[in-house]
């Protein structure tokens, strides 16, 4: 999975270098089909070098956010880079899901038992 669900152009290539098909999911992750076992190795450590959570256990699955600011004119703060200082302090998954949003909208934020966060502190 690309961590929140961004995937930048270099990403993009990696993507494109492991498989002929790759499937984008609603859930923010990507699906490479019908590789080989050791197809399957090369592409996770091919699609790790390039930044993407290959590990179930990484600390960027179970952590989104929304666009935040600049891209949102209506959100108070910058949540992405809240989002990634938090995992960057995390050394796995967090056990309940953290979404982090800047306003009450609350756009992307998953179903189910969710963490809310906000730039300017936990809700």
């Amino acid at each position: 999975m690309p961590p929140l669900g961004r995937l930048s152009g270099a990403q993009a290539e990696a993507l494109a270098g492991v498989a002929d098909e790759v499937r984008v999911t609603p859930w923010r992750s990507v699906v490479v089909r019908d590789l080989e076992r050791d197809e399957a190795r090369r592409a996770a450590a091919e699609l790790a070098a390039a930044g993407f959570a290959t590990d179930p256990a990484s600390p960027w699955v179970g952590v989104t956010a929304c666009t935040g600011s600049p891209g949102c004119a209506k959100s108070r703060g910058d949540v992405q880079g809240e989002a990634r200082r938090f995992v960057d302090g995390l050394g796995r998954a967090p056990e309940t899901p953290v979404h982090w949003t800047g306003c009450e909208r609350r756009c992307g934020m998953p179903r189910g038992p969710v963490e809310l966060r906000t730039a300017e502190g936990q809700q």
